[in-house]
């Protein structure tokens, strides 16, 4: 049988008083603090169910910060390129203003603003944020494009992009990636290459072959050896090879000799229905110009006694873009292929109507870049390819056409930006709700009832005073009541 003795009695009352006194603290805690769950044995179940919720409020965090990170950087990008767009529109009147300009100083002051307009855009395309550079995709530790290469004479302005084809990607979530850091070539170019343009009194034209050089360049026809059918006695002269500046089989030119003194001593030669020019048996090196200008150098120092006639002038020649380094010689046929050895671009050239050795220029539309055309507007405003009225004003609106092309590009570019933040804020938004909802289920597990936590404090506080009194009274009991 059990015996309650005073030891026992003593000690189950410290047991119950700590158990209660606990109690009584747990909730005095609960009620100071406001969280119901102090510590994972509080209650095991909806602490996990607190952790679980705390990390998701971590991740809806993180995906905040990225979304503003994100944002930053495609504000930053869409401001730029709205100037650019406002940039390139203002190019665009300047271009129309040219056409109408009415003398060189205008048109000097107008190609002076274009080249303040290509400095803004460098500064534009060479945009930072966050030490990173906007318009270089993947690469945007690398400053994107160089402008620093030699300007060769004819040529588009050199520029070379150092930055990545892929636009760098921000992730959102597990869904969502949006693009930040965009591939400068995209933004800054708009390929549509149209139909080869060739302008020169060479007379050479755009071949039928699709060419892959790009922005312009100058199309050399270079002499080379000139020589005469007939008995007539006449000689290409010491300077002709490369100073004649006719080109073609025969047929294309003609020399008229009029031998007046009947013994070759001295007579007049004519080119091509040109002013007739005296000749002596003495002249190695005659130049004689023809009526468009075309001349040729004669050597009439064995000249045939009494000849009187008209005799053919074939003159052979090459065609070369790069200065005359690399030359191609002229067959004379519809589609003659040049090559750039420096690029590997070629072009093909008509060369069947090629009369005269000159530089011809060729641009190739659709292929440049808004920094070539802005130069290529500034060149052809001052005229330094000395192209004729009509030229000059065919010229400007081709390069109107190509700003035109250039804006809808760049509003193509700020639509898709547009897009991107819109989303961003959709997103963001989204985020704000669910980390409102997961706060809330926070709340709702981990915070005190007050109420309840109060009402339960004072049921632990009775307990413990009932403890206390109970074991008093059991406590002050009579040895003689006790044995009973």
């Amino acid at each position: 049988m059990f015996r309650a003795t005073a030891f026992s009695i003593g000690s189950r009352a410290i047991q119950y008083s700590q158990m209660h006194n606990a109690t009584l603290l747990q909730y005095q805690e609960q009620i100071s603090s406001g969280l119901r769950l102090q510590r994972s044995s509080d209650d095991p179940i909806s602490f996990r169910q607190v952790t679980s919720l705390r990390s998701r409020m971590s991740e809806l965090a993180a995906d905040q910060r990225s979304i503003s990170t994100t944002k930053s950087i495609l504000s930053t990008s869409t401001v730029n390129v709205q100037e650019y767009a406002d940039l390139i529109n203002r190019a665009k009147s300047l271009a129309l203003q040219g056409v109408q300009a009415l003398d060189e100083t205008e048109r000097n002051a107008i190609a002076l603003e274009v080249d303040g307009l290509l400095s803004s855009l460098k500064n534009i395309a060479s945009t930072q944020f966050d030490g990173n550079y906007v318009f270089a995709g993947r690469k945007a530790d690398v400053r994107p494009f160089d402008f620093n290469a030699p300007q060769i004479a004819g040529r588009s302005l050199e520029v070379a992009y150092s930055g990545s084809d892929r636009n760098s990607r921000a992730f959102v979530g597990e869904s969502v990636s949006i693009d930040t850091f965009y591939d400068g070539q995209y933004v800054f170019s708009a390929p549509d290459r149209g139909s080869t343009v060739l302008l020169g009194p060479s007379g050479a034209v755009a071949g039928s072959g699709t060419d892959s050089m790009t922005g312009r360049a100058t199309l050399s026809v270079i002499h080379r050896a000139t020589t005469y059918s007939g008995a007539s006695g006449i000689q290409p002269g010491t300077g002709s090879a490369g100073n004649d500046t006719v080109i073609g089989n025969a047929g294309k030119h003609a020399v008229h000799i009029d031998d007046e003194s009947g013994d070759g001593s001295w007579g007049w030669i004519t080119l091509n229905n040109g002013a007739p020019v005296r000749y002596t048996n003495t002249d190695d090196n005659l130049e004689v110009k023809g009526a468009s200008g075309e001349s040729v150098f004669v050597d009439t120092t064995s000249m045939t006694a009494g000849y009187n006639g008209v005799i053919d002038v074939v003159a052979s020649g090459d065609l070369s873009v790069d200065g005359g380094t690399t030359t191609v010689a002229i067959d004379f046929s519809t589609n003659q292929v040049v090559t750039d050895p420096s690029t590997g671009g070629f072009v093909n050239v008509d060369s069947t109507s090629i009369r005269l050795a000159a530089d011809n220029y060729l641009e190739f539309p659709g292929t440049a870049d808004a920094f070539q055309v802005l130069f290529e507007l500034s060149e052809d405003l001052k005229n330094t390819r000395g192209l004729g009225s009509n030229q000059y004003a065919e010229s400007l609106n081709r390069r109107v056409g190509e700003l035109e092309r250039m804006s809808d590009h760049a509003f193509h570019v700020l639509g898709e930006q547009s897009t991107s933040l819109r989303t961003l804020e959709v997103l963001g938004l989204r985020i704000d709700e669910l980390e409102l909802s997961v706060e809330t289920q926070l709340s709702e597990i981990q915070s005190t009832d007050i109420p309840e936590a109060v009402l339960r404090m004072e049921n632990s506080r009775q307990l413990l005073e009932y403890t206390y009194a109970a074991t008093a009274t059991i406590s002050s009991i009579g040895l003689l009541n006790f044995l009973r």
